[in-house]
């Protein structure tokens, strides 16, 4: 069975970038110039590590990965070459690895024994829990593992 597909709107993207932005000003002080420093972000105000590691390909090159019950960015240390030839592509890699972790991930949840289960280091299994959680939050009285 496939999974469904969410889509968040294009407003709510952006209101959440302006919130990021606006924390990491706030502890940091304002960005004065672009591109955006997206490492001093991920591990200072989303407070994420950065690791360099060897990621083996899978259908192709891997660029990185999230480990949300580690807190950790991985980029791939194979990936270097790519990242030299392509510019623009290792920013983007620490940005679209850390941007489930700012959008869905409620931080305060990962490692803690309120999700019933524990937590394994995929950011679709995180993903697929931290929605149950959610579900039992709005008040919803069912819930189907088998969804996710």
């Amino acid at each position: 069975m496939r999974k469904p597909v969410h889509f968040i709107r294009a407003d709510v993207l952006e209101r959440r970038s302006a919130e990021l932005l606006a924390r990491h000003a706030a502890r940091f002080g304002p960005i004065e110039r672009f591109p955006v420093p997206i490492e001093p972000i991920i591990e200072g105000t989303l407070e994420l590590a950065i690791s360099w590691e060897e990621l083996p390909a899978q259908d192709g090159l891997v660029l990185g990965a999230l480990r949300p019950a580690l807190r950790t960015v991985v980029v791939n240390e194979l990936a270097r070459d790519y990242f030299g030839e392509f510019p623009g592509s290792e920013s983007f890699t620490f940005a679209h690895e850390a941007a489930p972790w700012a959008l869905h991930i409620d931080a305060g949840l990962v490692g803690q024994p309120t999700l019933g289960w524990p937590l394994r280091t995929t950011t679709w299994s995180a993903l697929a829990r931290l929605r149950v959680h959610a579900r039992r939050r709005s008040g919803r009285r069912t819930v189907s593992r088998r969804a996710y």
